[in-house]
């Protein structure tokens, strides 16, 4: 699919929130519930909606967050059992979330526990909306949501949060027609810092990043880190400003982890199967 020349009104959407049994996927952390609401702009939209038993205890910091603890997923589904499901409502829809790394980094290992992968579409990160669109010093989505009088309000579970993260979606889009925003392609290159950055245009990996985060591909890495050179092949999520530097925050499918990646350190990148 061109995502980059669809049109924002012919697109579909799906914005999708999870709850977790911890915050680091990475120290073995797992799913515990998953929502998605589907639907084009304008349209009634579908939703998904599901516990997952995450085959682990749930801790209680995590229960003091979502209030979701072993006896509400003790009859779950595990993930597995509904990840058909999940791959349905995710289909040829591009994906919104809010902190977007977060909740794609949870869904890529779960689905890669499984052998499969999200499918390839632009992501869209609310949080960017928020900050971008709406000039919003406080990003987290209850803030969002208060100040932009949403319908919906977040009350961290998934289907809650999915919900008035559509609901910042669809703002964030309305203003930004306004201003001449009319594809996909668009939409992601106005989500875009606008720079200037202190970046090489010889050999400069952000076209290949770009093409990524338009399309929703991977892209392999050549990455200056502090123990030398390494490759690394990456699902782009958003670019962002950090002390001054342009950063890539990714989904790393060689650490099955999110990680972020200063751009000036990005010695090559080219969009894989391009």
């Amino acid at each position: 699919m061109n995502w980059t020349e669809l049109g924002i009104r012919e697109a579909v959407w799906v914005s999708v929130d999870v709850e977790t049994t911890g915050l680091e996927v990475a120290s073995g952390h797992r799913v515990c519930e998953v929502a998605a609401v589907r639907g084009a702009i304008g349209e009634a939209p579908v939703e998904l909606d599901t516990l997952i038993n995450p085959g682990r205890a749930i801790p209680t910091d995590a229960v003091a967050v979502s209030g979701i603890t072993d006896a509400h997923v003790a009859e779950a589904p595990p993930f597995a059992a509904v990840a058909p499901r999940i791959l349905d409502v995710l289909s040829g829809a591009v994906i919104v979330a809010h902190n977007a790394p977060f909740d794609v980094g949870f869904l890529e290992v779960e689905f890669g526990l499984l052998g499969l992968k999200l499918p390839t579409a632009p992501v869209i990160d609310t949080t960017v909306v928020a900050q971008v669109v709406f000039r919003l010093p406080v990003r987290n989505l209850a803030a969002v949501a208060h100040a932009l009088g949403t319908p919906h309000r977040p009350r961290h579970r998934a289907i809650d949060d999915a919900r008035t993260t559509r609901d910042v979606l669809v703002a964030g889009i309305r203003k930004l027609a306004g201003q001449g925003v009319r594809t996909v392609g668009e939409l992601v290159d106005a989500l875009m810092p606008p720079g200037p950055f202190d970046i090489p245009l010889t050999g400069s990996p952000l076209p290949a990043l770009r093409d990524a985060l338009r399309n929703g591909g991977d892209v392999s890495l050549t990455y200056e880190g502090r123990e030398g050179l390494s490759e690394r092949t990456v699902r782009p999520i958003r670019l962002e400003t950090r002390d001054r530097h342009l950063v890539l925050a990714a989904f790393c499918r060689t650490r099955q982890a999110p990680r972020t990646f200063r751009v000036d350190r990005i010695v090559r990148a080219s969009v894989v199967g391009g």
